[in-house]
């Protein structure tokens, strides 16, 4: 069975490309123990950065690839698109009848790939996720690893039925997901897509999983630019979703300032009680909830500027 995997390198750019690298590392290195045909397809902006470099970077990353992985290496270029966007033009391009989205900067555990396939083989007419929980290998990452919106790493090796997973690793027919793009946010959220696409699908009967045992880990926000734009950016993503989302017998306005009380709450009750979870030392604790009251302070100026200022907050805070 040929599956594609889709990668977008829009997060390469924003992560280190050492993230990338051990990626590419990983993928191939389980593709290989496995019977069955892969062919990778990357799409980027040629603006940001072009065929050439990725081509090599591959090269460089994964030196002993063979005459046939490099002849299923497909490169698409689309100027001016984002992280959805890129998704949607991948795995409609795609000649498998499975799709795989694997980001550019998640590292995917051992036997990630053959987990995940399993759990698609069983029930192929679902959407499979892995589990994604961030890394918690520096403070940063103990910081977002404790009270950010991934869960947390658990030994379970176990198939639970989700109402959301996430873009960054999952399996489904390609079928399935030419006729369910990711729907379109009109320029306005970078983030977020997912989340409609995953209620309309279960609303459509479509299960949705999470494969605990596929494992990857994604990386904290990377340097001070990223983590205050990912806040903005961020207060306005929730805000544009509760917009589309939420019931005439509710005011989007007053359920984001619930929103964000309760992650203030959730970043100060965790420290306390689930510290030892991400290697969080004691001495830690107080500037990990420092940094992330913070973190959520920008989240709350960033819905905030969205409902005074939608048109600015659009055009600035790109992720």
């Amino acid at each position: 069975m040929l599956i594609s995997v889709i990668m977008e390198w829009e997060n390469a750019l924003l992560s280190e490309l050492g993230r990338t690298e051990e990626m590419l590392i990983s993928f191939f290195s389980q593709a290989r123990k496995l019977h069955h045909e892969f062919e990778i397809i990357i799409v980027h902006d040629p603006n940001l950065v072009t065929g050439d470099f990725i081509q090599d970077f591959i090269k460089s990353s994964v030196p002993d690839l063979s005459r046939s992985e490099l002849s299923k290496l497909r490169l698409i270029e689309r100027q001016g698109l984002h992280y959805f966007a890129f998704k949607n033009i991948g795995i409609q391009e795609a000649n498998g009848e499975s799709v795989i989205c694997l980001d550019s900067d998640v590292i995917p555990e051992d036997n990630w790939l053959e987990k995940l396939i399993d759990s698609h083989e069983e029930n192929d007419k679902a959407v499979i996720g892995g589990l994604t929980y961030i890394d918690y290998s520096n403070f940063m990452g103990k910081c977002f690893g404790l009270c950010w919106f991934f869960p947390k790493r658990t030994k379970l090796d176990v198939v639970v039925p989700s109402n959301i997973i996430f873009s960054n690793n999952f399996i489904a027919r390609k079928k399935l997901l030419c006729e369910n793009p990711y729907p379109d946010l009109d320029g306005k959220a970078t983030r977020g897509a997912d989340v409609l696409l995953w209620r309309r699908l279960l609303e459509k009967g479509v299960g949705i999983f999470m494969n605990l045992g596929a494992k990857v880990s994604h990386p904290p926000p990377n340097g001070v630019k990223h983590f205050f734009v990912r806040g903005l950016a961020e207060g306005r993503d929730e805000y544009y979703q509760l917009k589309e989302t939420t019931g005439h017998d509710k005011i989007p306005e007053i359920q984001f300032f619930k929103i964000y009380s309760i992650k203030s709450w959730k970043v100060i009750k965790s420290t306390f009680t689930e510290g030892a979870l991400v290697n969080l030392k004691w001495y830690e604790a107080p500037f990990a909830m420092m940094v992330m009251l913070f973190y959520y302070l920008l989240f709350l100026v960033g819905g905030i500027s969205t409902m005074l200022f939608p048109k600015a907050t659009n055009r600035v805070w790109q992720i």
